[in-house]
Parts: C-alpha cells; sequence; structure tokens
C-alpha cells in the first residue's frame, strides 16, 4: 500500500515576461524623473571660478603695482601704462594687456556665468568682448576695504549701467542685475580678498569703501 505524502510541494512561481518589461518600464521612468534633479548645475561651481578669477587678478595687480612704484596701469601714462585712455569710455579691457606678464592667462577674465563675454585665447586676440570684470580706479594699498574689481553687470536705482566711467556715491542704490550670477556678485578688494554679495550687500560694500577712503565717490571703469 502506498502512503499519501504528509505535504503537497508547492508549485514554484516564475516571473512572466510581462512582469519584467512592466518593471523595466517603471525603472526607467523613475530614472528619468529622478537623473535631471540630481545632475542639474547648481550655480555654485561657475561662482567659485569667478571668484578664483578675481583672485588671480588681484594678485596680478598687486605685482604690477610694486613693480611699477605703487601705480596702477592707469595711473601711468604713455607706453608704460594707459592713463592717457581713461577718457575712452571704451578702454576698459585695455588695462588688462598691461598686466599680461603679471596674469597667467586671458582665461581668467571671463566669468564662466557671464554669457555674454568669450574666452579669448590670448592677450593679441583679447577685447573688450573678453572681460568680464570692472575695475576700481580709486582702489590703493593703503585702503584694504576700497573696491578693486568684480563682476561687470552693476546696476544703480535699478538700472545696469553700460561701458565707461561710473561715479557710484554713496546715495546711489548700487547692486547687480539679473546676468551673471542673479542679482548677486564677486567683489575683489584692495587687500586681495573676494567677498561673494548679494545687491544689498554691494550697497554696504560701496558706503564702507568711501567712508574709509573719506571720499563720497567710487570710480568705477565698466567694461
Amino acid at each position: 500500500m502506498f502512503m499519501r505524502p504528509c505535504s503537497r510541494l508547492r508549485k514554484k512561481s516564475a516571473v512572466t515576461l510581462l512582469e519584467v518589461l512592466v518593471l523595466v518600464v517603471v525603472m526607467v521612468l523613475i530614472a528619468g524623473v529622478l537623473l535631471p534633479a540630481l545632475y542639474r548645475p547648481t550655480g555654485k561651481a561657475p561662482r567659485i571660478s569667478c571668484v578664483n578669477n578675481l583672485k588671480n587678478v588681484g594678485l596680478a595687480l598687486r605685482i604690477f603695482c610694486t613693480d611699477n612704484n605703487g601705480q596702477f596701469p592707469w595711473q601711468l601714462s604713455g607706453t608704460n601704462g594707459t592713463k592717457d585712455l581713461l577718457t575712452d569710455p571704451g578702454s576698459g579691457w585695455q588695462h588688462f594687456r598691461f598686466i599680461s606678464n603679471e596674469l597667467s592667462s586671458t582665461m581668467l577674465l571671463v566669468c564662466p556665468s557671464d554669457s555674454g563675454r568669450k574666452r579669448s585665447s590670448s592677450f593679441t586676440n583679447f577685447g573688450p568682448a573678453n572681460l568680464s570684470y570692472f575695475l576700481g580706479l580709486q582702489a590703493n594699498e593703503l585702503i584694504p576695504e576700497a573696491i578693486r574689481s568684480g563682476d561687470r553687470n552693476l546696476t544703480t536705482n535699478g538700472v545696469e549701467v553700460g561701458p565707461g566711467q561710473l561715479l557710484l556715491g554713496t546715495n546711489q542704490n548700487a547692486g547687480f542685475s539679473m546676468k551673471i550670477h542673479k542679482y548677486a556678485g564677486n567683489v575683489l578688494l584692495a587687500d586681495g580678498s573676494v567677498q561673494q554679495v548679494t545687491s544689498a550687500r554691494f550697497q554696504q560694500t560701496v558706503v564702507e569703501a568711501a567712508v574709509v577712503s573719506t571720499n563720497a565717490i567710487n570710480r568705477l571703469l565698466i567694461p
């Protein structure tokens, strides 16, 4: 007599092809939603690169100043400097050509977030379209808080300024436009430090620089 087994063997369940296809489709949909969020640029890397650019500009200007009896290119005339060009509103870029020996590359003169300017391969081809930064014409080594350079997209009373000299007084509402760093910017001070500032903080910087220098006007050259 055959004895009936005490338990029946269960059939093993198998994953069907349809279930596999459904799983693959779900995973693709999830990846399509999550990956763009994970790889969306935060803007921090271009901002940090811009800070490093300005630090290099500050170092190059300091070396030039040391080698030229405490004077910058725009304080020297003739073949030694660019003082004679200050009356030209489009001369901002030419002052940087005089620090070509101190600056390692023209690439440092364009902010990665500045879509309106393009990097130049050399100073031979360098021009106004290859510069992102303004110059502070009154900055000197004796006033560390003075504004030496910064992002070019400055505004006064909400209006973006064009190329040329900007006489920025403490009674003007100074800031940055939406371009480049979105109502914020980087500012190089005379002591070589670079500050990442909002428009409101930049206005405070303008006032502080004016108070320390006992001059109510900040003279900036916008490229």
